[in-house]
């Protein structure tokens, strides 16, 4: 026996027939009719429009239409059958993800450990062995310059602005207030010189000296003298 699905006219619900009874029974209203209706109804159903009209259950027991029955023992071995291919999918995916290193599974030795961070701590060492000198040295002759500024540049009123860069103070800045010729340029920078060597840095060579003055910029180093006229210097005064 094969069974057919159909569509029940009266009220539209799904309904199951033995394909050689050729009438069929809805189950929900108890409507009888042609199966090949039926089937029609179900490949067409656009459109179509449902009574929903009562029909009393046939009396003589004798019904067209199918049930499927579905027994306990078939349940329990489908969620068995379930459940071992959920197992088996999880064991496959663990099998998978057997040989993958994860973060947490890289430890570095200890020694290895150790040896990092004496690297670590022997470089701050030398930062700190390097730059603590310097800075020390620097601030020497900073001070140094400071206690003997007068020697530099010899001011009657307000002390002109300066300042020093490089680690050994080999560049200095100066901003005033008047005209200065190029000699009187050169005898500042002979005088800082004179200074930078009192205060320890024997070696001038690389010293270079900056005057903002009124009219220009005097760059004063060991090799001479240049002058940039007609610079706007209020800038660098404030």
């Amino acid at each position: 026996m094969a069974t057919s699905q159909g569509m029940c006219k009266n009220c539209g619900s799904l309904i199951m027939f033995d394909d050689r009874d050729s009438t069929c029974e809805c189950v929900f209203c108890n409507c009888v009719f042609p199966s090949e209706e039926a089937v029609e109804i179900l490949k067409n159903p656009e459109g179509r429009t449902f009574a929903n009209e009562k029909f009393e259950s046939n009396r003589d027991d004798s019904h067209h239409y199918t049930t499927r029955v579905y027994s306990t023992e078939s349940l329990e071995k489908q969620i068995e059958r379930e459940a071992a291919k959920k197992a088996m999918e999880k064991e496959s995916k663990s099998k998978e993800n057997e040989f993958e290193v994860a973060a947490k599974d890289v430890k570095a030795p200890k020694k290895l450990v150790v040896l990092m961070w004496t690297a670590i701590l022997a470089f701050v060492v030398i930062v700190v062995a390097i730059g603590v000198p310097s800075y020390n040295m620097r601030k020497s002759i900073t001070n140094s310059i400071e206690g003997n500024f007068k020697k530099i540049y010899a001011y009657d009123n307000e002390k002109p602005q300066h300042s020093f860069q490089g680690q050994t103070c080999q560049t200095f800045n100066l901003v005033v207030d008047k005209k200065l010729s190029e000699d009187e340029a050169k005898t500042i920078f002979d005088n800082y010189c004179e200074q930078r060597s009192a205060a320890g840095k024997k070696n001038n060579d690389a010293v270079k000296v900056v005057i903002y003055c009124d009219g220009g910029i005097y760059t004063v180093t060991t090799s001479g003298v240049e002058f940039q006229e007609d610079v706007k210097v209020e800038a660098k005064k404030k």
